[in-house]
């Protein structure tokens, strides 16, 4: 196994973008099996003294995504706002019509529709990884004045500016060819992470040392990975099967097409 052998692959749009399938799906977000995962990480139950971490009763305070009566943290997707427009506009539609059966209809804009333009969007690791501190301060600076592409790169950028504990979710899907050595390709994965977006870990570190910075993806379809920013480099800190959470084994099934590497 070879870093050049690993290859990543979008979570499908219904995994990732809330309430994408309807009729008798129930409400909910990626949010909701983020918390089954990190419910099941000895980690993060260590923060909260062994209690089930809660959605909170409202945000309207500003309250984080995952709370304890010890511990709470924020989530935020590590990903292109663009590229999220792009998914719901462009995917076909997913209608759960009663357990088990699955409507899939057409994208709400087809190519063939008089409506239809291109989306252009960044992919954040390719963006980031030769990306200077120089650049990510010049572009922080610039904020929502920032154009064009460097518009999504200031919107990451303010993700990581964001004043809580902070659970970066990676809605990847890292896998190889060949995988005869789970943890060696887990340790790959981190260390394409670390490579790829070292300065803005950094440039987050500087800005807010006081605050606890993870960031988590999906291994091979079967694993979750958390890994901490101890200030100089990502360090895994558990690994939880996807398997604990029902909604996200759910929703990879109703997406109509597996992730490599199966559950």
């Amino acid at each position: 196994m070879k870093y050049e052998e690993m290859k990543i692959e979008n979570l499908r749009p219904c995994m990732i973008l809330a309430n994408f399938i309807t009729d008798e799906m129930p409400k909910y977000s990626y949010e909701d099996y983020l918390r089954d995962f990190v419910n099941q990480s000895p980690h993060f139950l260590k923060k909260s003294e062994g209690k089930l971490y809660q959605k909170p009763k409202s945000e309207a305070n500003g309250e984080c995504d995952c709370v304890s009566n010890t511990y709470s943290f924020d989530f935020k997707l590590l990903v292109s706002q663009n590229r999220l427009q792009a998914d719901r506009i462009f995917t076909a539609e997913i209608s759960l019509i009663m357990p088990g059966v699955v409507l899939y209809g057409p994208p709400r804009i087809s190519k063939d529709d008089p409506k239809f333009k291109e989306i252009m969007y960044i992919r954040p690791w390719a963006m980031f990884r030769n990306m200077s501190m120089d650049k990510i301060l010049e572009i922080a600076a610039k904020g929502k004045n920032a154009k064009d592409l460097e518009k999504e790169v200031a919107q990451i950028i303010r993700k990581f500016e964001t004043k809580k504990n902070l659970l970066m979710f990676f809605p990847y899907n890292f896998n190889f060819p060949s995988n005869n050595n789970f943890e060696q390709g887990k340790k790959i994965a981190l260390q394409g992470l670390n490579l790829d977006f070292n300065n803005l870990f950094h440039y987050r570190f500087d800005k807010l040392p006081q605050y606890d910075t993870y960031i988590a993806f999906i291994y091979e379809a079967k694993s979750f990975v958390i890994a901490e920013w101890t200030g100089k480099y990502l360090e895994c800190v558990d690994t939880v099967s996807v398997s604990v959470s029902k909604l996200f084994c759910d929703l990879m099934d109703y997406s109509g097409k597996p992730l490599t590497g199966g559950v």
